[in-house]
């Protein structure tokens, strides 16, 4: 079986990145997204008009980019109207707990080089804020995605289990 994020910024087409992801390539990645996904989005703003649904969303190394409060902010304001809503919440620890002992966590944190710095997720260069990306999404960024431009099926090929 073959799974896909919707929220897959490291697939995202766009410029080559040499070391680091902006803020501003962040917006313009959530916004190409987000209309790809219109029908998505749609059913979850539908959703989140219901009093009991509440959206949390734990950021792993695919869509590192919500570790910029801005994002955060953007993508509340998109689907519900307030872009301070509860209705809404981003969770970036490396556990995350929920009542009678049930722990959430986002496996790229097991794998050393998909994993991030939860505590200092970006950095600022020239006043410009950036992802410190671990070696495993410069990896996606750099190779990855340059071969799936010329073998689009470089992604989707899985180990046979026998």
């Amino acid at each position: 079986m073959y799974k896909r994020q919707i929220l897959d910024f490291l697939n995202v087409d766009g410029p080559v990145y040499q070391n680091a992801i902006s803020e501003l390539d962040s917006f313009k990645k959530l916004k190409t997204i987000m209309r790809g996904h219109q029908e998505v989005f749609n059913e979850i703003k539908l959703a989140l008009k219901k009093d009991n649904v509440v959206f949390t969303y734990i950021i792993g190394n695919h869509d590192a980019d919500f570790h910029f409060k801005s994002l955060q902010k953007y993508f509340k304001l998109s689907l519900t109207g307030d872009a301070n809503s509860n209705k809404i919440n981003f969770i970036s620890e490396e556990c995350y707990n929920v009542q009678g002992n049930i722990q959430v966590r986002h496996g790229h944190q097991f794998e050393a080089m998909h994993t991030f710095d939860l505590e200092n997720p970006t950095f600022t260069k020239n006043n410009k804020k950036y992802l410190k990306l671990p070696w495993g999404s410069l990896f996606i960024l750099k190779v990855v995605n340059r071969f799936k431009a010329q073998y689009d099926y470089v992604d989707k090929v899985l180990p046979c289990l026998l």
